[in-house]
């Protein structure tokens, strides 16, 4: 079954929160940060439109931007990484450094991430088709791809949907990592 026939079938609320495994809460995790950014960063364009900055303005802005933004999205791609399977040393290899630094500089975040996964704690894992639809909403409005194609939704990638897209899990994990490290199942 193409999953891509399956687009208006599949509206992750109506899925079974509890379907929702750790790597595709990672991934609803990513991709809500990554969202939060982009409107940040249009928070800035608004700031130029409207021509009321002072001196200092543009600077100060983009400069918190880059700083607080840099810094959770690298941490939570990590830990979407992690949870996916990959090792330190691909992680390290991606961030162009050894992977025992990397694990050093990032093994909290992944860490904490693993003890917040209650619904007390979180808000993706409480309500994770809610956030998992917005993504798809903003993957999905008049945004093209660099390539030119429409991007598909999120929600076609997740593990919970898989009874409804026709997803092969098991190999989608293993083109992603094939050497799968043992910690990804914790």
């Amino acid at each position: 079954m193409s999953t891509d026939s399956c687009v208006s079938d599949v509206d992750p609320r109506t899925l079974d929160p509890h379907a929702f495994t750790a790597c595709d809460l990672t991934r609803i995790e990513l991709a809500n940060h990554a969202m939060s950014i982009s409107d940040q960063c249009a928070d800035i364009v608004h700031l130029l439109c409207e021509d009321t900055a002072v001196s200092g303005d543009y600077v100060a802005q983009a400069r918190a931007l880059a700083t607080s933004a840099s810094m959770s999205l690298i941490g939570m791609a990590v830990v979407a990484d992690r949870v996916r399977g990959s090792s330190w040393q691909a992680i390290g290899r991606a961030l162009g450094t050894s992977a025992a630094e990397a694990e050093r500089e990032w093994a909290g975040a992944e860490e904490r991430w693993r003890r917040s996964r209650t619904p007390a704690q979180s808000c993706y894992v409480k309500n994770p088709g809610a956030y998992a639809a917005a993504a798809d909403r903003y993957a999905t409005t008049g945004v093209t791809y660099k390539s030119g194609h429409t991007v598909r939704p999120l929600t076609l990638a997740l593990d919970a949907a898989s009874a409804h897209t026709g997803r092969d899990v098991a190999a989608a994990d293993q083109a992603f990592t094939p050497d799968r490290c043992s910690c990804a199942s914790r």
